[in-house]
């Protein structure tokens, strides 16, 4: 049986001062510093937001993690927090932090946060909300003060419905910004409208090589795509993740270009629910067959047969350093209404195991159905009959 630490009296002390709401200034500059974290993850937990807010204006350490908290606590008590920030404001205290997340909350107390965080020390920013149109344009100046920023992921920006000319004026402001970011290394960006026949000018304004690049759940055009494999910032991309852009209508050319651009240093190729049908696979696959650093390859979701499926597996043969491959199930596994035949998709997979292994010793590849209707998911199998990953 184990035996449970009892808690010191600097603890007790503190949960007495949280408990008969005793806590003033004067009291906390009184405190051990040791006794902060405790106190203010117990004052968060249990929404005591007058405490959160003096405990905020008192912090004694350099840095106070905002992040952690996010995802812990409720909008009344991280709201607390924001309006102890604002309050040292008023003070002109400086916070240095590496890394700044933003989510959908009213931008006055973006802003002020902003004007106190030593822009310089940011290292990686994420933007995660549907902000208007106004607020994203008040926003931009500041990221090109980020002139350390070395990782940027932006999702669920929608400025789709503005007109194209406010469109326009933003995209603009926006990629200038990429002009100062001379260390951005990666560059996430998720369900963003304002790429469609943009992207360009963004990649345009890329001054260093990028390790990562995400686009997904974004629309591209052709054009998109003949600028990105041209653009010089890509060529020693590490990741390259395109999943969720539909490429269906689109000459894949541009894409080989790209996978021979980046063949020598690419490792993770992510190209799900891309729509991606058999006459296009075989424009990328000489390219692909050279990406000899791969160790992972995700073609989820995209309407192939079985015959190019084959020819597929056959053309990453020489990628030794391949350790996971995501497939989706051949085409030939489903009926016309679109209905997986469970005995006829066992009978695929044991061809296609017997295929791979007079060709390779695979390291894992899995085989995933389409999304289920009912709970939204993919099933993975292997290629035994009997091997199921949920």
């Amino acid at each position: 049986m184990s035996v449970r630490t009892p808690p010191r009296l600097l603890e007790l002390a503190g949960r007495s001062l949280l408990r008969d709401q005793a806590l003033t200034m004067s009291t906390l500059e009184e405190l051990p510093t040791e006794l902060f974290p405790p106190m203010f993850l117990e004052a968060f937990s249990g929404r005591r937001c007058e405490a959160l807010k003096l405990m905020v204006q008192a912090w004694p350490f350099r840095r106070l993690p905002l992040r952690p908290l996010i995802k812990m606590g409720c909008l009344e008590t991280f709201q607390a927090v924001l309006d102890g920030l604002d309050a040292l404001l008023t003070q002109g205290v400086r916070l240095s932090c590496k890394k700044l997340r933003i989510l959908g909350m009213p931008f006055h107390n973006i802003r002020n946060i902003l004007k106190m965080v030593n822009l310089d020390c940011i290292q990686e920013v994420e933007v995660n909300c549907s902000w208007i149109l106004p607020i994203l344009t008040q926003f931009t100046p500041y990221l090109g003060q980020m002139r350390n920023l070395q990782k940027l992921d932006l999702s669920h920006v929608d400025v789709s419905h503005y007109v194209s000319t406010k469109q326009k004026e933003f995209v603009t402001q926006f990629t200038s910004q990429f002009l100062k970011l001379h260390y951005l290394q990666k560059l996430y960006m998720n369900s963003v409208s304002f790429l469609e026949g943009h992207l360009d000018q963004l990649l345009s304004c890329l001054k260093t090589p990028l390790k990562i690049l995400a686009i997904t759940n974004c629309v591209l055009l052709e054009s998109d795509l003949r600028h990105l494999s041209q653009c010089p910032s890509v060529s020693q991309l590490k990741t390259l993740d395109l999943r969720g852009i539909r490429l269906a209508n689109l000459c894949l050319v541009p894409l080989q270009v790209l996978l021979g651009k980046v063949a020598a240093t690419l490792e993770y190729l992510g190209l799900d629910d891309c729509g991606i049908v058999d006459s296009q696979v075989n424009t990328i696959l000489p390219a692909l067959s050279r990406c000899f650093e791969l160790t992972t390859f995700s073609f989820c979701g995209n309407p192939i047969s079985m015959a190019t499926l084959e020819n597929l597996l056959c053309h990453t043969i020489r990628l030794n350093n391949l350790c996971l491959e995501l497939y989706p199930a051949p085409r030939d596994s489903y009926d016309a209404g679109g209905t997986l035949c469970w005995r006829r998709f066992a009978q695929l997979r044991a061809e296609l195991m017997g295929r791979v292994r007079d060709l390779r010793h695979p390291k894992r590849i899995l085989f995933c159905t389409d999304y289920c209707a009912d709970c939204g998911n993919r099933t993975f199998y292997g290629l035994e009959v009997d091997q199921c990953c949920c």
